[in-house]
């Protein structure tokens, strides 16, 4: 029997050569996370080789669903009744503003043109889940900055809590628009078909339950005896097992999860930083997936792509100049460029695109993953630079990075 090994041999040459342009992009401080597992996702994904195949993928959703829910922990980990008591001023308001406004012109645009390209059913799905992928923003690079260089301030405070509260609220729009538009058995058991707000409610107590449990298992941060990962591990399995089986979204599911535990549970800060330590192996799995699924979109999306660019970049700015009149602060300048400084969308929006094939595996759907790798990838390029940008303008970033970071860096 003879073996082609073309495609492993296309394969290695393209794993070497984007190991070696991620290496280069790292040394000019440009986060390449994940790009291996695209490439090798692409080339070995049923789009080419088809050495991974559409059923394969298919098979493994319940371990997708947990590298899903498990981002989505990470997130709700975050939301400490403490941390939000002790906001900047005017954050809820700002981080409102910014989403409404972003939401009604990328609602817009989208559904305006899918409308004339897909049945209407699809359309709404779409345009939900796109408009909630444009609320997102990426703490992650204000933390980032902090750590490395030293960013610190009201402003680089402000940034930040505004980028956790986007992340939140996009994620909580997502889990809306999966509860409108939920695909799936329309029932439990024997009862009658349940009506969106009743799913909502339903993946809301599915996380407070599960939270709650894994919270009073962990107990008290001096008799936490009990191993964090598999802990971390277990909260995850059981509340994407659950969401897996009544068709709910893991990544929502999860995020109130982690949002209970995280305000009930003393030793959530362990918590959070095993979940942090998953965070980019999980990334770089969901990734593959991403690249493994993607199929060659309609012609509509490439006209779509630019368009949800645009409208997502005037929606953050018009948002901040709206946030800056109503909000009377001495901030008033740096008020009106948080929202433009905010264009990167972190890893969320690689779930969110994930998320958004296992549910509707359809002709829209294809549209819909593609927009939101692309548009997600083009919004990170900057977003580093525009961050740091605006926190110089306002003087909340050092002219030379900490000598101890300088020490641990080059160690």
């Amino acid at each position: 029997m003879t073996v082609d090994l073309r495609p492993f041999l296309l394969l290695i040459v393209g794993l070497i050569g984007t190991w070696l342009l991620v290496r280069w992009l790292a040394r000019r401080s440009v986060d390449a996370t994940g790009l291996e597992a695209a490439v090798v996702g692409v080339l070995a994904g049923p789009f080419a080789q088809d050495l991974v195949s559409a059923s394969m993928l298919r098979e493994l959703s319940p371990v997708i669903s947990f590298a899903i829910g498990a981002l989505g922990l990470r997130v709700g980990l975050r939301l400490r009744v403490d941390t939000i008591r002790n906001r900047p001023d005017d954050t809820f308001r700002i981080t409102l503003i910014i989403a409404m406004v972003t939401a009604l012109l990328v609602g817009s645009a989208v559904y305006g043109l899918l409308y004339w390209n897909f049945d209407a059913g699809n359309v709404g799905a779409a345009t939900g889940i796109l408009t909630a992928a444009a609320l997102l923003a990426a703490p992650s690079i204000v933390e980032e900055l902090a750590k490395r260089h030293g960013a610190s301030g009201q402003i680089t405070s402000l940034v930040h809590q505004v980028a956790i509260l986007s992340e939140v609220l996009a994620i909580l729009a997502l889990g809306v628009v999966l509860s409108v538009f939920h695909v799936g058995p329309d029932s439990i058991g024997t009862s009658r078909p349940l009506v969106a707000v009743e799913w909502l409610a339903l993946a809301i107590a599915v996380g407070v339950l599960t939270g709650l449990l894994f919270a009073w298992f962990l107990g008290t941060a001096e008799r936490a005896e009990n191993p964090l990962v598999v802990t971390l591990f277990a909260m995850v399995l059981v509340a994407t097992g659950i969401a897996y089986t009544l068709s709910l979204s893991p990544l929502f599911v999860c995020l109130v999860c982690g949002i209970t535990v995280a305000n009930s549970s003393p030793v959530s800060p362990l918590i959070e930083d095993v979940a942090v330590g998953m965070w980019k192996p999980l990334l770089a799995i969901l990734v593959f997936v991403a690249a493994c699924a993607w199929r060659p979109p309609p012609f509509v999306t490439w006209v779509l792509i630019p368009t949800v660019i645009i409208m997502r970049l005037g929606g953050r700015w018009i948002g901040g100049v709206c946030a800056r009149i109503a909000c009377s602060s001495e901030r008033d300048r740096p008020t009106e460029r948080i929202g433009v400084s905010l264009l990167g969308q972190g890893g969320i929006v690689i779930a969110m695109a994930v998320s958004t094939w296992q549910v509707y595996n359809d002709a829209i759907s294809s549209t819909v993953l593609t927009c939101l790798l692309l548009v997600g990838l083009l919004n990170e390029l900057p977003s580093v630079w525009v961050i740091e940008t605006t926190l110089i303008d306002v003087g909340d970033y050092p002219a030379e990075p900490p000598k101890s970071d300088t020490v641990e860096g080059s160690t």
